[in-house]
């Protein structure tokens, strides 16, 4: 039978240390930059998102399936726009709990 040798746990001694040093980098540079999502965003996120996000969640609350946009192009199905996104589940319940600006800074 063999011995396990030293140099697996210096190994993994090296893996701990590099995962880490890149945690402490990343939780740095997301600090810096104002936190989880400050910078996230621009005006043509919340002209493209923020309506068909915050229509999908309020038509679930009411008890409905999104499944048609009657605000656009006089009328569009949900999953024949571009930007499907409207119907991803994350995406609605995170609409649902917050209010529309937070939401969608967290979504991005």
């Amino acid at each position: 039978m063999e011995r396990p040798s030293n140099h697996t746990g210096v190994r993994l001694g090296r893996i701990l240390l590099v995962g880490l040093t890149l945690s402490a980098a990343a939780g740095g540079l997301a600090a810096w930059s104002g936190g989880f999502g400050s910078r996230v965003g621009g005006a043509d996120l919340y002209v493209l998102f923020l309506a068909k996000y915050r229509y999908a969640a309020q038509t679930y609350l009411k008890g409905r399936l999104p499944l048609w946009n009657p605000y656009e192009y006089c009328g569009l199905p949900l999953l024949a726009t571009m930007q499907g996104g409207a119907l991803y589940a994350p995406v609605i319940i995170v609409n649902m709990l917050l209010a529309r600006v937070p939401a969608l800074q967290v979504t991005y």
